[in-house]
């Protein structure tokens, strides 16, 4: 109760663990750890996990003999004889059937490769999860296959039921429906023995000679299919508990590209077989505390919904499973950087397009804004170009003060290196025309026609274009800084 109640707080599952350790250490195991793992984690969980693997290392159970080595003194030619037995424990328990067990073997593997993680252990997180890959093949074929079984299984019996009289071909469906009833392990043993087998071709004899029985019978089949699909979606759940767990860590730029390989595959694998079994995300979301109850097949609605909605999985769901490789956390930094390189020197390239090689400016810019084209004369990038016939009258207005003054800059710079030319025509706009015959390439803005009228920004991007003084000026500034034009 406690833990449904407040299922982020490490405590109420540590107390679980410790009401377990007694009659069940891996399942103890379980909760300690996730009781480390919480949200608020519960501190002295580790410290049980400790003294519960010094207590438990005199037994032969290979789940707590790896985790014992992993968290106390780990060597590498130790551990994979470990994982060696492991594995072996675990296809012994495939065979045999006993998904709880194997399935709480896996939970425990994964939760402390997670824990190591935390305690600063990286290469014991990548072993622990080496060792998940390598059995998870074994696994997930395991299951298709006994899916395939239950699926003939359950084609014999609809087709047994949809007979109607009591031929000879009602009672061959029968006996080949009990063949592979047998493949099932019994609902109370989880077992299957030979003497199990004589069992059912004794019952397969009655159940010819008797109809009671052999009703009796359909609901035997129906509890053992039942108890099977509880025993596919056990391991399913564990499943999905290591690719949800493993993924935010398999991702990270220190882990082994080999690791991240094995967990694409992985996952890869999942996916199909969620396909094959027709899953959906719909289904109540049940308490973490079931991954070590009777019951752990609960939480399978709540593993898939983790499994599609992580940002770190590599699956999405469109009204079936997706796989979508991602890229590590250094892959994703590298394109997103590379982004914006991209988007940055495109924004360059649209400014540095924008701007001219030659300024034209008008007769009442050079009398009105001089100090302006000063700067503007300043600039390293620009060339400005005075018609002609602007020129001449200024030349014919000297009485004024400001056409002399503007007269004596154009006379101190025309010499000196070039960068202010006397072009020959009669107005601005002809000298413009006249520059932009050396334009290289249309698409970029070659001369500017520099005015004191107000001129709206225009978009199209042409050898000549008309602007205010006072805002390519500032425009200009903008560009220089931001870019450094100058280089």
């Amino acid at each position: 109760k406690s833990v449904k109640l407040d299922e982020e707080n490490g405590i109420a599952l540590n107390q679980l663990g410790l009401l377990v350790q007694e009659t069940n250490p891996t399942c103890a195991l379980l909760y300690f750890l996730l009781a480390d793992s919480a949200s608020l984690p519960f501190d002295g969980a580790y410290t049980n996990v400790i003294s519960l693997l010094k207590r438990e290392e005199q037994k032969e159970d290979p789940t707590v003999a790896i985790l014992e080595h992993c968290f106390t003194c780990f060597r590498r030619p130790y551990f994979e004889e470990l994982s060696t037995k492991w594995s072996e424990y675990i296809i012994s328990q495939l065979e045999t059937r006993h998904a709880f067990h194997v399935a709480l073997s896996i939970n425990v593997i994964i939760l402390a490769a997670t824990t190591s993680l935390k305690r600063g252990k990286e290469i014991e997180l990548h072993s622990l999860s080496k060792l998940f890959f390598r059995i998870s093949r074994v696994l997930i074929r395991n299951l298709e296959e006994w899916c395939v079984i239950e699926a003939e299984a359950a084609d014999l019996r609809r087709r047994r039921a949809s007979s109607s009289d009591g031929s000879v071909e009602e009672t061959k469906i029968a006996e080949k429906e009990k063949r592979h009833c047998s493949r099932s392990s019994s609902l109370e043993k989880d077992v299957v023995s030979e003497e199990d087998e004589k069992a059912v071709d004794t019952d397969e004899i009655v159940a010819e000679m008797d109809e009671t029985v052999m009703k009796t019978d359909e609901s035997s089949f129906s509890k053992r299919n039942y108890d099977t699909q509880h025993r596919i979606q056990t391991l399913l759940v564990a499943l999905l508990h290591a690719a949800t767990s493993l993924a935010p860590h398999v991702y990270n730029d220190r882990v082994p590209s080999a690791l991240h390989c094995q967990y694409e595959d992985f996952c890869q694998q999942l996916v199909q077989f969620l396909n094959l079994l027709e899953l959906h995300l719909e289904g109540k979301s049940e308490n973490l505390w079931q991954l070590g109850g009777l019951t752990p097949w609960c939480l399978l609605p709540r593993f898939l919904q983790a499994f599609v909605k992580s940002s770190h999985t590599p699956v999405e769901f469109v009204e079936f499973f997706v796989y979508t490789p991602k890229n590590s956390i250094k892959e994703s930094k590298m394109k997103n950087m590379a982004k914006l390189w991209l988007a940055h020197d495109t924004e360059k390239e649209q400014i540095r397009t924008s701007l001219p090689l030659y300024v034209v400016p008008q007769e009442d810019v050079l009398l009105q804004r001089l100090e302006v084209m000063k700067k503007i004369l300043k600039k390293d990038k620009l060339i400005v170009a005075i018609a002609e016939g602007t020129f001449r009258s200024l030349d014919m207005k000297k009485d004024k003060a400001e056409v002399r003054k503007a007269l004596r800059w154009i006379n101190t710079h025309i010499s000196k290196d070039g960068r202010l030319r006397i072009i020959p025509s009669s107005t601005p706009e002809m000298c413009a025309e006249k520059l932009a015959t050396q334009a290289p390439t249309t698409s970029t803005v070659f001369v500017t026609v520099l005015t004191l009228l107000m001129i709206g920004t225009n978009r199209v991007i042409k050898p000549i274009t008309v602007e205010n003084v006072e805002d390519f000026c500032a425009r200009y500034d903008k560009a220089e800084k931001d870019f450094l034009l100058c280089h």
